[in-house]
């Protein structure tokens, strides 16, 4: 199941909708694999933030209900005792769509993570959110067009972002955050303000 969001290209209007006030949440899944239809979530972290800063943090390991590949233990170092005692998604999913709600979600290759949150919300008879969304991923290639590269690990290293701990949901979240502020910093001459 695709997800509904409607992911802003409107690149010039975002410096716009950040000065007026408007909430934003970064967030970021990690999963037991790339497909949503076959694979879970284990975790998904989210950073709520406005102009004046960041306002609140959510972030919850999840029992995926299936074997966690031993390649995903070694790129997230989440390992499946720290899973085992955790609620599966549907116990945390209403709290994650209560705290991003009403505000514009950010991720790195929103699609992918937005998808994941789509699947588990048919699979858990929950609505998928519906709110608007930015790709950071396709924005940074629009801010910085001739980097070639645009992993969130290397993004941060280039602009000197703190990555935390890369493929943890809470850092990468709070990095994709980190890196939006400073696309709307580094291309503030070039929005229609």
């Amino acid at each position: 199941m695709p997800h509904q969001n409607k992911i802003l290209k409107d690149y010039r209007r975002l410096y716009r909708l950040y000065s007026e006030g408007t909430v934003f949440t970064a967030f970021d899944t990690e999963t037991t694999g790339l497909s949503p239809e076959s694979s879970r979530i284990i975790e998904i972290g989210a950073v709520k933030f406005d102009r004046n800063g960041v306002i609140s943090t959510w972030n919850q390991l999840v029992n995926p209900g299936v074997p966690l590949p031993p390649s995903v233990t070694e790129i997230t170092h989440i390992t499946p005792q720290m899973l085992e005692c955790c609620g599966f998604i549907e116990c945390c999913l209403g709290d994650f769509l209560e705290f991003t709600a009403g505000t514009v979600l950010i991720a790195h290759n929103a699609c992918f993570d937005l998808n994941f949150i789509a699947e588990e919300c048919r699979r858990s008879g929950f609505s998928a959110p519906s709110n608007k969304a930015i790709d950071t991923l396709q924005l940074s290639r629009w801010a910085y067009p001739k980097l070639g590269k645009y992993k969130l690990p290397l993004l941060a290293g280039l602009l000197s972002l703190n990555p935390g701990n890369s493929h943890r949901a809470q850092d990468d979240a709070d990095t994709c955050r980190q890196l939006f502020l400073r696309i709307l910093e580094d291309t503030k001459s070039v929005q229609k303000l």
